[in-house]
């Protein structure tokens, strides 16, 4: 229950009058305080769906800005058992003879046979060289035997060209017997596995000890050691149209501009490659694009124009951020280069009208792309493409530390300072009403101690001889 507070001389509702003097003296202050708050709340929403909106458009642009996610240009093996093709945006379409002559093999080296992996080989240092990477072992009492060996090899970090591995085979005799077999990771002649032994100590007799894993070359690049070779390095070898090309690896890339062939198999004659742009799926990236624009579009002159119907400004109507985020995506799409016949959005079929909608002129669209495909790719997404450049300006403005970020941290703290004002004034308020109280109380208190005064007169008045109250 609420307690009233009564004047004892006035018989006012003190509580009650006090009350409403302060609502009456904190309304406009509060009305004030909700219609600033409400103000920023509706411009932090708006600039939340603005954001969304260019983020989305930014994605899109991203996707052209990629050359192989806006040219897809696939590549057709006539027999996939003998090789698979894959081709970039930046292949051209065509048509190719290819024979595999030859694939490309990892080498491999086998040690003598061991009794078992436990066995001890000898201690000193190998150098192992495969390529470029060249690499030494330590080997002393902790890991002399086959197995340790093995496991130094592979543990070294430095190790990026073989694989050391153990296998119990047959020794002739009826019984088993344990080799030590390096692989190189990589294929072709150029990945040949070297060992060089240091031997410690040399017991002075060749091909025992540590140098029983010895392997090297002579002039003519004939290998010999104390490994024997089980799978011989080779290269791969393909004809193209007629004409030779000779790799380390089973995947090459750099015969066929823009194409990949993974080799699976030799063939025993020529075997089509057909490469053809997929019209269909570079068409459905960029009408994306389009229509993430014209969303865009949509959502910034609903948040920035002026409705005549209900006589109301967009929540961003006149913000300078708004204005200056469109201005720059908007001079981005009239980009256009007049020393070259597709400089511009236009010129490749992608036009904008008098009322800012985007759209495809599907004639010219499809011409450019049959004619001068790359020309598209060129447009959009070189360097200094159109799409990389709208992808790279929102991305600056929409990352944290971005004008959007700063933006949306000004209207939090003016949203805060706002429940700062909001906490003072009801500190000031709750201070106006306990003064009020004490105010009208001690009015109260005085007017009570004149009730007193005056009753005690008239009661004294009363009290003399011959006064009378009555009216002659």
């Amino acid at each position: 229950m609420a307690i009233t507070l009564s004047g004892i001389g006035s018989g006012l509702d003190i509580q009650s009058l006090v009350s409403q003097l302060v609502q009456a003296e904190g309304q406009a202050k509060n009305n004030a305080l909700n219609r600033r708050e409400s103000n920023y709340q509706t411009e932090l929403s708006a600039l939340g769906t603005l954001k969304s909106s260019l983020s989305s458009f930014k994605d899109a642009s991203a996707k052209l800005a990629d050359a192989d996610d806006l040219l897809k240009v696939s590549a057709a093996s006539g027999d996939e058992s003998m090789f698979v093709a894959s081709a970039s945006s930046s292949a051209s379409a065509g048509e190719y003879s290819v024979e595999v002559l030859n694939l490309a093999k990892a080498q491999k080296l086998s040690s003598t046979g061991f009794s078992s992996s436990s066995d001890t080989v000898g201690t000193g240092t190998l150098t192992i060289g495969s390529g470029d990477n060249s690499f030494e072992v330590l080997i002393d009492s902790n890991n002399s035997s086959l197995a340790g060996i093995r496991d130094a090899i592979n543990s070294k970090a430095d190790n990026n060209s073989v694989t050391a591995t153990i296998v119990n085979v047959d020794d002739g005799s009826g019984g088993t017997e344990a080799r030590l077999v390096l692989t190189a990771k990589e294929t072709g002649t150029d990945n040949q596995i070297s060992i060089q032994v240091a031997e410690n100590p040399d017991d002075g007799v060749e091909g025992t000890g540590l140098s029983q894993l010895s392997y090297g070359y002579d002039v003519n690049g004939v290998g010999s050691g104390g490994m024997n070779e089980l799978v011989a390095a080779e290269n791969a070898q393909v004809r193209v149209d007629g004409m030779l090309a000779t790799r380390n690896s089973n995947s090459i890339s750099d015969v066929i501009p823009g194409v990949t062939l993974d080799l699976k198999a030799e063939t025993t004659s020529p075997v089509n490659l057909s490469l053809s742009v997929d019209k269909d799926a570079t068409k459905q990236t960029v009408q994306a694009f389009v229509d993430s624009y014209n969303k865009l579009a949509d959502t910034y002159k609903r948040l920035t124009g002026y409705n005549s119907d209900t006589e109301s400004g967009g929540a961003l109507q006149g913000d300078y951020l708004a204005r200056q985020i469109m201005g720059d995506v908007r001079s981005i799409l009239r980009t256009n280069d007049p020393n070259s016949t597709y400089g511009s959005l236009f010129s490749v079929g992608v036009e904008i009208d008098q009322y800012g909608k985007m759209s495809i002129d599907s004639d010219k669209f499809d011409e450019v792309l049959s004619a001068r495909p790359e020309a598209l790719s060129t447009l959009l997404s070189s360097a200094d493409g159109i799409a990389g450049k709208l992808e790279s300006s929102l991305k600056q403005a929409l990352d944290l530390g971005g004008i959007f970020d700063s933006r949306t941290k000004s209207l939090d703290a003016s949203i805060q300072k706002v429940d700062d004002e909001r906490f003072d004034l009801e500190d000031r308020l709750q201070t106006l009403e306990t003064r009020m109280l004490n105010q009208f109380i001690a009015m109260d208190t005085l007017v009570a101690q004149y009730n007193n005064t005056g009753n005690y007169l008239a009661g004294q008045l009363a009290a003399l001889p011959g006064f009378s109250t009555q009216k002659s």
